[in-house]
């Protein structure tokens, strides 16, 4: 059996491995889980109880996260170089892919977004198996590397929302049954940074701005501010959407977290992604939109359509394909 080691960085990655380890491990392999020191992060390593060690921590400015990857790098040499590895799992991470192709160790690189062009220059040419979800994606992503590409046909979120249970609602912190709008500003993510931009787009801070105008518009209706990363401790983010009538954010993962459930979703990102356009194409409950006034014309429109129609969600019908993911690892 191999010896593998699975880097995770934010809450997302963490979710999306955490089956992954268990199918490896259910098979004999001896798997060792990564991490950095992070507040938000380190309440869900608490919450679903998996043994994974902290190597290194994030930076709050650029200057800061580069000092930060070096040490963490410097830190990933001297652990991984102490033993034999078949393979590093990551979501992109540069840190444990540089190292890891420094020492000869298979890389299988896992991501869902090609448009964050400078990490995927950093560490798609450096990966031995990379995974992603749709073919457009995969498209991309060979412009940069001839290593194989597996496509997955699931987006990631349909991996821990398939079979989720929500909490209760009075357990959630909030005091009545639903929620009108959930406020979810996640667009000031370092990814971006330079990123190819459409001038018709409103700006970074484009959901604050919709977010104003529908308070002015509607001032009885309830509001409440959704932070992924949060200073009261772990949220629920998961459950929450699924009491809300709307949700309005920077898109990428809350905004598929909360099609899942049905919940309307007014998604402002700066640019459109592959998984975006997949998203506006096939769920009726994802808008995607370049001005406030066409947020405020999709929430009108959302207004009239009160009910979250699951039985023809699109992606309710998208399946994880777990098995084949760690066959296709354990063949390379």
């Amino acid at each position: 059996m191999g010896k593998y080691v699975i880097d995770m960085g934010t809450n997302k990655q963490i979710l999306f491995f955490k089956p992954i380890y268990e199918e490896m491990v259910k098979r004999g392999h001896k798997v060792y889980l990564l991490s950095r020191d992070f507040p938000h992060s380190n309440l869900l390593k608490k919450k679903l109880g998996l043994p994974i060690a902290d190597i290194g921590s994030y930076g709050t400015n650029l200057y800061e996260k580069l000092y930060r990857s070096v040490e963490r790098q410097q830190k990933l040499i001297k652990w991984f170089d102490a033993d034999e590895w078949d393979g590093v799992l990551t979501f992109q991470n540069p840190d444990s892919i540089r190292v890891a192709y420094g020492l000869g160790i298979p890389v299988f690189n896992f991501t869902d977004l090609p448009e964050a062009n400078k990490l995927v220059r950093l560490t798609v040419p450096l990966s031995t198996l990379i995974f992603t979800c749709l073919p457009e994606m995969a498209d991309d992503l060979r412009k940069y590397t001839d290593c194989p590409i597996a496509v997955t046909y699931c987006l990631d979120p349909v991996v821990w929302m398939d079979g989720f249970t929500p909490a209760p609602i009075t357990e959630l912190g909030i005091d009545k049954e639903y929620v009108d709008i959930l406020d979810g500003r996640d667009t000031k993510l370092a990814v971006w940074r330079g990123a190819e931009t459409e001038s018709t787009y409103v700006s970074q801070d484009s959901t604050a701005s919709l977010v104003s105008k529908l308070k002015e518009l509607y001032p009885h209706y309830a509001f409440y501010k959704l932070e992924r990363y949060s200073d009261r401790g772990y949220v629920d983010i998961q459950s929450l959407l699924h009491y809300a009538s709307v949700l309005i954010c920077g898109g990428g993962t809350m905004a598929i977290e909360a099609a899942w459930w049905g919940t309307h979703v007014i998604s402002t990102r700066p640019i459109m992604t592959h998984y975006d356009r997949w998203m506006h194409k096939n769920v009726m409950c994802y808008n995607h939109v370049k001005t406030v006034e066409g947020g405020v014309k999709a929430f009108e429109i959302s207004r009239r359509f009160h009910s979250k129609k699951l039985w023809d969600n699109p992606l309710r019908k998208m399946k994880f394909p777990l098995k084949e993911i760690v066959d296709d690892i354990e063949k390379h």
